[in-house]
């Protein structure tokens, strides 16, 4: 799992934690053993795991490498996630609002994540950055003395065939 029971307590109300938790209507004494919780941080932790590594910037043990402050939003996603899963039944409990809100909120980070727009600061990530290419200056393409450049007037002149 990507993120501990622990993970939720200290992102989330264990109050609410507690009466997601249990469908009886009493709050649940012991969240870390509970099964409801362990299965939604897990599905969680699958949800988040298939986004990020669908966009191919990141394997498995880069996930476990993180920084501390990349950790600590890769944990913020999977709670909130897990919290989201834990409301779908009961969404009176958690507010439709921040139901809607919170859905929303992991929806955008998890999309930026698997199309580039958001990155975690792994080595691979950062190298990617914008694409780099390299081609020979204008001083030297000139240098080169090339037939297009001694046929002066046939061809059109380099400013005008030079890419912009």
């Amino acid at each position: 799992m990507l993120a501990s029971v622990q993970d939720l307590i200290d992102r989330f109300d264990s109050r609410l934690l507690a009466d997601l938790a249990r469908d009886d209507g009493t709050p649940e004494t012991n969240l870390a053993s509970n099964t409801r919780i362990l299965s939604a941080l897990t599905d969680a932790s699958g949800e988040v795991r298939s986004a990020i590594l669908q966009g191919r910037r990141y394997t498995i043990e880069d996930l476990s490498n993180l920084d501390p402050d990349d950790q600590a939003f890769l944990k913020r996603l999977v709670c909130t996630r897990a919290v989201l899963n834990l409301a779908a039944a009961r969404v009176s409990v958690f507010g439709e609002e921040n139901y809607r809100a919170a859905q929303e909120w992991v929806e955008e980070k998890l999309s930026q994540l698997a199309k580039g727009e958001r990155i975690f600061a792994t080595p691979g990530a950062q190298e990617a950055g914008l694409p780099r290419t390299e081609a020979p200056t204008l001083v030297e393409i000139e240098r080169m003395n090339l037939l297009v450049d001694r046929c002066d007037g046939y061809y059109p002149s380099r400013p005008d065939r030079m890419a912009r």
